[in-house]
């Protein structure tokens, strides 16, 4: 049957022993159910590895006390789903959206004072499942982290700059066909800073959304790849995985490059969460770790912009 938003059971000492993939045909209910004592790491393979923000944890003992570490002041803990999907070619490969909520035992005692008591991070996560025990054998989460907020553990999702809706495509484009587009996106145009290259990879509504600014349409594209090529060099991308159902697109790559002003070189450990249709990008989110990356705030045109 349907649960509703009534239910809330409390569920209590399960060993969490399956992952359960997710998408179009596999929809997600939200019951506010509350889990005590269930076991996570048992979600995983003796041998897997679960990477956070670019920082590695092999095996099941490591990938328990890293979820200890990150909850180990959380009284409460929510996740609330935006969206997830499987590859087409290899339905093992998953990805999700979702906000990532944490109550402390003081907030869930001011929470009847405080409606903005609980902390919130907005996650991309990819997932690598195995075919005879339903395990998870490899998980990369990436924080959102200049956006995290306080909000309340049953607040609705903030509002995104993604459309609900996007048109149906005229076929599927193939992986070979989606690593030339993001090759000639970033190599070909934002590398050399050729906004017409750019441009030609988005369709004219698009929007990208990165650590620290919102780029809308062309005109802000041109804007945002002039500022680019003035304050970094030497630009390359490795694409080490490509998950796509047909419309949505997960990326995970590796993003380097020199700010020309300090000197610094690094390689920002991406996973970009996108719409791509007809051989354009339509919507374009990444998740990274600002604080490892050699690109800066006040280095882009929207920093320029706060800055006058």
């Amino acid at each position: 049957g349907i649960s509703d938003d009534v239910e809330g059971n409390l569920i209590v000492n399960v060993p969490g022993g399956r992952f359960v993939k997710s998408g179009g045909s596999v929809p997600i209910v939200s019951r506010r159910n509350k889990l005590v004592h269930c076991g996570v790491s048992a979600l995983f393979s003796p041998s897997s590895t679960w990477i956070v923000d670019g920082q590695p944890y092999e095996g099941r003992d490591a990938i328990a006390q890293c979820a200890r570490s990150l909850l180990a002041d959380g009284a409460q803990v929510r996740v609330v789903m935006r969206r997830s999907f499987s590859d087409l070619e290899d339905t093992n490969w998953c990805v999700a959206e979702w906000a990532f909520r944490t109550q402390t035992g003081d907030q869930v005692g001011a929470q009847a004072t405080n409606e903005n008591a609980c902390r919130e991070v907005e996650q991309a996560v990819l997932v690598h499942v195995r075919d005879e025990d339903g395990k998870i054998d490899l998980m990369r989460t990436h924080n959102d982290s200049l956006r995290r907020c306080a909000t309340e553990l049953n607040a609705p999702l903030r509002p995104e700059h993604r459309s609900a809706t996007y048109p149906t495509p005229a076929q599927p484009m193939s992986k070979a066909d989606i690593l030339a587009l993001q090759h000639r996106h970033v190599m070909q145009g934002w590398r050399l800073g050729d906004a017409n290259q750019v441009c030609s990879c988005h369709a004219p509504d698009t929007v990208i959304l990165n650590a620290w600014e919102v780029v809308q349409g062309h005109a802000e594209i041109r804007t945002s790849a002039a500022q680019y090529i003035a304050n970094f060099a030497d630009t390359h991308i490795e694409v080490h995985r490509i998950v796509y159902d047909g419309q949505n697109i997960a990326v995970n790559q590796t993003w380097s490059c020199t700010n020309r002003l300090t000197g610094k070189r690094a390689g920002d450990q991406d996973l970009i969460i996108g719409v791509v249709q007809d051989g354009q990008i339509h919507y374009w989110r990444e998740y990274f770790d600002p604080n490892q990356s050699a690109q800066t705030l006040s280095q882009t045109h929207f920093g320029v912009l706060q800055r006058s």
